[in-house]
């Protein structure tokens, strides 16, 4: 495949170092004109009535939501997803599997599952497959990856952000095509020159990589590229799981769960936890890719206010100083800590259990968690979602088991 979105080597590098995104440079090579449902008054390439949309990452809890959001939507005329193929099953038995743990209905009539790797050049197909793709794709979401916090930068650069460029220069082959990546809310943490230095569970390989990914998408669209970057904020359950989320994966329920334990939650007027549900999120991604003038860039978040979380759960309010001393109290070391019969192995557990506990509440939590939801504010009146409230988070965090019953 021919190479015509570039990152400058060591660009990112540089940007990252000097804390100015103005250091990153791309470049584009042989331009194509704007795709599809985006296409403005400006542009060559004509609207299309009903797109095909190719998804990634489908398989994936935010994935799956996009899946089944886009095959219950009339304005779309295909849905495509890749998937790879993984121990003995192919890319659509996966997805159904996938669909049946988290217990997503998905209409499978209108879904075209493909094995394939995003990964790897040409998705791992056989050419004329992908030059069948490239000709029939107007619209690329792309929902794949990791988001482990424990890997470097440098993973991700050689995984994540040499996906995003591949992906791009697919949707300049054959059709053009608008390209709708999924960004995160945690790479809005790098606010001064300090926090580039820091090293921890939010200032992170993760959220290097998300910052990275934000400043590149405004860089190629304005260069002409069709890209679009959606910025999530931590993503429950939704309706469509009964606001289940057996992955568990997103730290805003571990805060959750420490506070529930303590009773607690720091007092502070301004705070504000960032969430969406899975299906919002989903529709939100699809109704700016469908839309005739999409963002280039979407904060989408709904949030809940420190005052009504803790009186949905009935907690406490107290000083920050006094929520974190009473937390580090609760959680270290101590001989009950220590297992007599595998005395070791427990004691590495209970060290990594109190390093995380202080990873997840750095002494600066809330000017973090500010800087987020401020970054969010221009969405959020945009986003609706009736249901979503201090008490339904009370409703997911016992579906979750987060919280008896």
């Amino acid at each position: 495949m021919t190479t015509r979105h570039r990152l400058t080597p060591g660009s990112d590098i540089k940007a990252l170092l000097l804390a100015d995104p103005k250091h990153l440079r791309t470049e584009i090579i042989d331009a194509p004109p704007k795709a599809g449902p985006g296409a403005g008054p400006g542009d060559t390439a004509p609207s299309v009535e009903r797109p095909t949309v190719l998804i990634l990452g489908g398989n994936g809890f935010v994935g799956l939501h996009l899946l089944a959001e886009a095959a219950d939507d009339e304005r779309i005329g295909r849905v495509v997803a890749i998937v790879r193929a993984s121990g003995g099953l192919s890319a659509r038995d996966r997805l159904v599997d996938a669909a049946r743990r988290f217990g997503i209905a998905l209409d499978l009539d209108r879904i075209e599952a493909v094995d394939g790797d995003i990964n790897r050049p040409g998705f791992g197909l056989a050419e004329s497959d992908h030059a069948r793709l490239a000709d029939e794709i107007d619209i690329v979401v792309n929902a794949a990856g990791s988001t482990s916090h424990a890997r470097s930068y440098r993973h991700y650069r050689d995984t994540a952000i040499a996906t995003y460029l591949r992906l791009l220069d697919f949707c300049a082959l054959g059709r053009p095509k608008s390209f709708h990546t999924l960004g995160s809310l945690g790479g809005e943490v790098y606010k001064g020159l300090a926090d580039f230095y820091r090293i921890g569970f939010y200032h992170c390989g993760y959220s290097r990589m998300k910052w990275v990914v934000k400043h590149m998408t405004r860089s190629f669209a304005a260069q002409g590229a069709d890209v679009h970057v959606v910025m999530a904020p931590y993503v429950l359950g939704s309706r469509r799981t009964a606001y289940r989320d057996p992955a568990l994966r997103y730290s805003f329920w571990q805060m959750v769960l420490f506070c529930a334990r303590m009773g607690r939650v720091w007092d502070d007027e301004n705070i504000l936890f960032p969430i969406i549900s899975g299906e919002t999120l989903a529709r939100t991604v699809l109704d700016n890719a469908l839309s005739d003038a999409p963002k280039t860039e979407m904060y989408p978040a709904l949030d809940v206010d420190g005052a009504a979380f803790a009186e949905a759960f009935g907690l406490e309010r107290v000083p920050w100083p006094d929520f974190r001393r009473a937390l580090f109290r609760r959680h270290r070391l101590t001989r009950r800590s220590i297992d007599p019969r595998r005395p070791v192995a427990s004691l590495r557990g209970a060290a990594r259990q109190v390093a995380y506990t202080r990873g997840l509440f750095p002494s600066d939590l809330p000017r973090l968690m500010r800087s987020v939801t401020t970054a969010a504010e221009p969405d959020r009146l945009a986003v609706s979602h009736p249901d979503l409230s201090a008490e339904l988070l009370v409703k997911c965090a016992r579906a979750n088991r987060i919280l008896r019953r």
